[in-house]
């Protein structure tokens, strides 16, 4: 029987990792002031599991991969440093091959405003690729999953489940239009770190995390990592016209569980809302819902204008997320 993911991390907590090492998107690391707080995040990437020659060129599996290790970057209200890259290549993997993998990265760099350096990494012969990114970034104030309180509103960037709707475009046709938005998106979908960034000096006390294993996953981390209840109103979810030429249950299903969107979700106090609206919207955040008391710690899909007044419609569920080993 396939090990559980969640088995694989507690090993590695109990036998090498300090308390609290894991949890949140990165690794925070408090040095001696003035030294902002440093941010540790690696990300593995394999052939046919992450990613598909089918439809990816190494340009586009370059800019994506790397924009996903950048994510959990933006998650923290971070600012990427410097980066490692391990690459496993099969025989098969040709010096233009490689090239343009590097130039994919090079080219979400630049597309998303970011100055971070490649600073060295590893090379070995393997059956297929694998990668391996390491990133270290730099913050000021931690964003974390635990930060939510009762009252706080629920916040999130852009629209949920276009990445989703373009991987199953690519899967069906190979050759799909890649300038149509949902397969753009997946192909080559933009960190949030202004919006990180952004949050973080506006509120450097909210919760924040990043959407690459759906909204539904990022509801209920936080609402566990933050002993809360989200209640995330369906009324307000932005849905992208793509998606609703495919159903409504369609969209919803991907908007809630379709992943790698890489948008930012977290909360705020009403009043540091209110007071920097403007602000918010330009950086790209809207208010999904809010955050109650809970006894015990769930997430919900909620109608309704208020948090006084509202109907809770379906719980969200940790079994309909995504799972690395299922």
């Amino acid at each position: 029987m396939m090990v559980k993911e969640s088995v694989v991390w507690d090993i590695a907590q109990s036998l090498l990792m300090p308390a609290g090492a894991i949890g949140d998107d990165c690794f925070h690391e408090t040095l001696e002031l003035p030294a902002p707080i440093r941010l540790y995040t690696v990300d593995t990437f394999v052939e046919n599991q992450h990613f598909s020659f089918v439809f990816c060129t190494p340009y586009e599996v370059g800019w994506r991969t790397l924009a996903a290790s950048l994510s959990d970057i933006a998650a923290c209200g971070g600012k990427a440093l410097h980066f490692l890259v391990g690459l496993v290549l099969p025989v098969t993997a040709s010096e233009d091959d490689i090239e343009a993998f590097y130039l994919g990265m090079k080219a979400c760099l630049k597309a998303s405003h970011c100055t971070a350096q490649l600073i060295g990494g590893d090379t070995v012969k393997g059956n297929q690729w694998v990668i391996n990114l390491t990133i270290i970034g730099e913050t000021s104030a931690s964003l974390k999953r635990n930060q939510a309180h009762c009252g706080d509103y629920l916040i999130a960037t852009g629209h949920h489940g276009l990445s989703n709707l373009g991987l199953r475009l690519l899967q069906q046709n190979p050759k799909a239009d890649k300038s149509f938005l949902p397969v753009q998106q997946f192909l080559k979908p933009l960190p949030k770190l202004e919006a990180g960034q952004g949050l973080q000096a506006i509120s450097p006390t909210s919760a924040l995390m990043d959407s690459s294993d759906g909204l539904a996953d990022a509801c209920l981390k936080i609402a566990h990592a933050s002993g809360v209840q989200v209640l995330l109103n369906q009324d307000w979810l932005p849905i992208a016209s793509p998606l609703l030429a495919y159903g409504v249950d369609h969209a919803q299903n991907a908007i809630l569980y379709g992943g790698e969107d890489f948008e930012l979700v977290g909360t705020i106090r009403p009043d540091v809302w209110h007071a920097n609206l403007t602000a918010l919207k330009r950086l790209g955040f809207r208010v999904h819902g809010w955050v109650v008391e809970a006894t015990v710690p769930s997430a919900w899909v909620v109608s309704g204008e208020t948090v006084e007044v509202h109907q809770r419609l379906q719980p969200l569920t940790f079994e309909k997320t995504f799972h690395h080993f299922s």
